[in-house]
């Protein structure tokens, strides 16, 4: 069972930075999850919410502000005493993993509705990267994988789902994704044995305890999302 990073080491360093990503390298991860967004000048930057208002505390909307205006605020205060950790870019990014064996999983927080011709960017960036293997594309804004599925993405389409569904593998086999990513705490037994019959590979999210983790590595779950990959990773190698 691999152990993604979930945002970086986000659980002792800010979020969605190239801090916790290189963190993320050095605690041991399997893989990494981010989240993607563009910026009013077409930057592809990495951050989990749609504004900077938790993170540096001003309310400016990525997708209605300059990079350059976005770059001058300090997106770890808030978590801490760290060195000055701005907006990184989605290339910027993909540079701390390009040399790692890591395992990338690029959640789009928002497809064409939001960012018009966001999914075709982001396969045009990904054409660069080498070992494709290494990339999951995820989103809970499914006509963002519709999009890229018909855009012919080589990169496995993961759906994220927040509430229990009924018999989840009808509904990626339906419109042809490959990986399902739930919130773990919605998975049973019956549901990841139904979805591993049909080669269906399963990364489930956000899981920072060890019972909890134990449970889905007994499932056969292929992958955890953790705010504390060497945390957790200890605690399943504990008895």
């Amino acid at each position: 069972m691999k152990i993604f990073a979930h945002r970086g080491a986000s659980g002792n360093y800010p979020e969605n930075t190239l801090l916790a990503f290189q963190k993320a390298i050095e605690e041991g991860a399997d893989g990494v999850e981010f989240d993607l967004h563009r910026t009013k000048d077409g930057i592809l930057v990495v951050h989990h919410d749609f504004d900077l208002k938790r993170t540096a505390g001003v309310p400016l909307v990525i997708g209605e502000t300059d990079y350059t205006a976005l770059a001058k605020y300090d997106l770890g205060i808030w978590k801490g005493n760290y060195p000055k950790q701005i907006l990184p870019t989605l290339d910027e990014v993909l540079a701390v993993f390009r040399d790692t064996d890591l395992m990338i999983n690029i959640e789009l927080k928002a497809g064409s509705s939001i960012y018009p011709g966001i999914e075709a960017e982001l396969l045009d960036v990904l054409q660069a990267e080498s070992r494709p293997e290494r990339f999951v594309l995820s989103s809970f804004d499914h006509p963002a994988l519709m999009t890229l599925r018909a855009l012919g993405s080589p990169y496995p389409l993961g759906v994220l789902t927040e509430a229990r569904w009924i018999a989840p593998w009808v509904y990626v086999e339906t419109h042809d994704f490959q990986t399902y990513h739930p919130n773990h705490q919605t998975l049973d037994p019956e549901t990841v044995k139904e979805l591993k019959i049909r080669g269906i590979s399963i990364y489930t999210y956000t899981v920072n305890n060890r019972n909890a983790a134990k449970r889905l590595q007994s499932l056969g779950i292929d992958g955890i999302i953790t705010n504390k990959p060497a945390e957790l990773r200890n605690q399943l190698n504990s008895n």
